[in-house]
């Protein structure tokens, strides 16, 4: 099986990279709540540190 490949960010930057974080989300059963807090930490992160720098 080839390995699972993420489908092109529609922009560049700061939003490619939490890209595949929400297409993951995305994927989850809504009863997943412990995997869909990580996720949305992780954006918040991002968006977090993308205004800090």
């Amino acid at each position: 099986m080839p390995p699972f490949r993420f489908p092109p960010s529609p922009t560049f930057g700061d939003s490619s990279a939490r890209h595949p974080f929400n297409l993951y989300a995305a994927s989850l059963p809504a009863e997943d709540t412990r995997h869909r807090a990580l996720v949305a930490a992780l954006v918040d992160d991002f968006a977090r540190l993308a205004a800090e720098g």
